[in-house]
């Protein structure tokens, strides 16, 4: 794989941020990168850290394994809720982000 896995991994950033519907500009914010470092890194230019790869897959909702996956990613309606969720949580404060955990909590525990 060699050189073609900053391409493969910066093409997975790229595909799953668009997915969760943000921009390179948000996603940069949340894993405190400037928007052009996340531009070279989505276009295989730079290789991100190790700490870089954990921040965007959290930040993604995702697992770190899933940046480096060759091939389609399969879309199914829980992975697009995952994202959703992921999207409307992303900006919001840490006191109506307790709210939504504590509501998402009582949520799962009564089905």
């Amino acid at each position: 794989m060699g050189k073609d896995l900053p391409i493969l991994v910066g093409r997975n950033v790229q595909e799953l941020r668009k997915r969760a519907r943000l921009t390179q500009a948000e996603l940069a914010e949340r894993i405190d990168v400037s928007p052009e470092f996340l531009s070279r890194v989505e276009r295989g230019l730079k290789s991100p850290s190790l700490e870089t790869v954990e921040k965007i897959a959290k930040a993604l909702g995702l697992q770190v394994k899933e940046l480096f996956q060759e091939g389609p990613r399969r879309r199914t309606a829980e992975s697009d809720l995952r994202s959703e969720l992921q999207h409307m949580v992303g900006g919001v404060d840490g006191p109506t982000l307790r709210q939504v955990i504590e509501v998402t909590r009582a949520v799962i525990k009564h089905r």
